[in-house]
C-alpha cells in the first residue's frame, strides 16, 4: 500500500489510485462510481475517525466505506444559498446544519448530508446520533447515483422523515417523505415551479432562482423563499 500524499487533494478517484490508498487492503472489494470510491467491508466508526483530512467526504453505509470527492463551487454555492432559506423558516426547537457533520444512523452507518434538520436537543457536540427530520443532498456528477440510491435507501431505513435531492443541472428538487416506513414522493419542482414543503416546517423553494444565481452572479438565489 502507498500513501495518500501521492493523490491530489480532493479530486475524483481513478483506478490508478487504488494501490496508493492505505485503507484499501489486499483482496478488498472496491468499486469506482463516477469518481467516488466504495470499499466493501466491515469498517467501523473508529476507522472513519482515522481517515485523512484530504478534502473528501468519508461516510459509512452498513460497514461499507464511501469516499466522495471534494464538492464543486456550484455545489457549495447552492448549499450556501439554501441554508439561510431553511434557517429563516426553521421554528424554535429545531436546528439547521450543513456538512460536514456526522449523522450516526447506526453503529456502522454514518452519513454527512449536505444539509440537515433535527431537534436541538438531539445533537451532541460531535454528531447527531439519531435520524434527522430532514436530509438534503445536492447532486454532483460524482455523487448522483450514491445520493439517489445507497444514501436515500439508508436514510429511509433509519427513519429520516424527509429526504430532498436537488439537481443543479435542471435545476430541480425532488422531495420524499416517510409513509408507513417507505419514502413516497411529495414534491417535484423544476425550474420556475415552487415546492411548498410542510415538513419539517413550512418553506417555499424555487429551483430556477439558484440557476439564475449561478449564471449571473447576482442576488437571485437569496430570494428562494
Amino acid at each position: 500500500m502507498g500513501s495518500m500524499k501521492t493523490i491530489e487533494r480532493g479530486r475524483p478517484f481513478t483506478a490508478a489510485d487504488l494501490d496508493a490508498l492505505p485503507f484499501v487492503t489486499a483482496g478488498a472489494r472496491v468499486e469506482l462510481v463516477d469518481g467516488s470510491l466504495l470499499v466493501h467491508g466491515t469498517f467501523t466508526r473508529a476507522d472513519l475517525d482515522a481517515m485523512p483530512e484530504d478534502g473528501r467526504r468519508y461516510e459509512l453505509l452498513d460497514g461499507m466505506l464511501v469516499v466522495t470527492p471534494a464538492p464543486s463551487f456550484r455545489h457549495q454555492r447552492i448549499v450556501g444559498e439554501l441554508y439561510p432559506v431553511l434557517r429563516a423558516a426553521c421554528p424554535p426547537g429545531l436546528h439547521v446544519l450543513f456538512a460536514p457533520f456526522d449523522v450516526a444512523l447506526a453503529e456502522a452507518t454514518v452519513t454527512q448530508p449536505d444539509l440537515l434538520v433535527a431537534p436541538r436537543e438531539a445533537f451532541t457536540a460531535k454528531e447527531l446520533p439519531v435520524a434527522p427530520l430532514l436530509a438534503v443532498e445536492v447532486l454532483s456528477s460524482s455523487t448522483r447515483r450514491i445520493d439517489l440510491g445507497l444514501k436515500r435507501e439508508r436514510h429511509e431505513r433509519a427513519g429520516t422523515a424527509s429526504y430532498w435531492v436537488i439537481d443543479p443541472s435542471e435545476p430541480s428538487l425532488i422531495a420524499w417523505q416517510l409513509d408507513g416506513g417507505r419514502y413516497v414522493e411529495v414534491g417535484h419542482a423544476v425550474g420556475e415551479e415552487t415546492f411548498e414543503a410542510s415538513q419539517p416546517f413550512p418553506v417555499r423553494i424555487t429551483p430556477a432562482r439558484w440557476s439564475a444565481e449561478m449564471s449571473t452572479g447576482g442576488n437571485a438565489g437569496r430570494r428562494a423563499s
